[in-house]
């Protein structure tokens, strides 16, 4: 009886590593699995962020004065890139002509911003779906 109670728990002690062996096997593949899908969504959001860049360097807002007299272009950090003077400007005074690039400048500016801010904002919103 002592032979056939060593070979049952010797059978008993197969099985066991055997289905630890096994779930152990299952619990990897579930890990490979979960590190794929994080890897993909962390690739997907990294592909994302540089669009966001290239569309941000991208930006170039170009306004006029009122009169026409100048023009300038700004980036997406509102930085002045271009600015362009019509004759008429001779006919300003040098505070008058100050005002008008500045203004123009400011105006051209904000609408940068704002399509920055907007580009952030539809960034991030993805960002809170690709969480999801």
């Amino acid at each position: 009886m002592t032979a056939d109670v060593s070979a049952g728990l010797a059978a008993h002690r197969q099985r066991r590593q055997q289905q630890r062996r096994c779930t152990a096997n299952r619990v990897e593949i579930a890990m490979n699995h979960e590190m794929d899908r994080i890897e993909t969504a962390a690739r997907r959001q990294m592909d994302d962020l540089n669009k966001l860049a290239d569309a941000i360097a991208s930006i170039r807002i170009r306004e006029s004065s009122p009169d026409g007299a100048v023009t300038v272009m700004v980036d997406g950090r509102g930085a002045l890139v271009e600015l362009v003077l019509s004759d008429s400007i001779s006919r300003l005074s040098p505070l008058e002509f100050e005002k008008l690039v500045v203004d123009t400048c400011q105006s051209a500016a904000r609408s940068a911003f704002a399509e920055h801010g907007s580009l952030i904002s539809d960034f991030n919103q993805q960002s809170v779906t690709y969480g999801t």
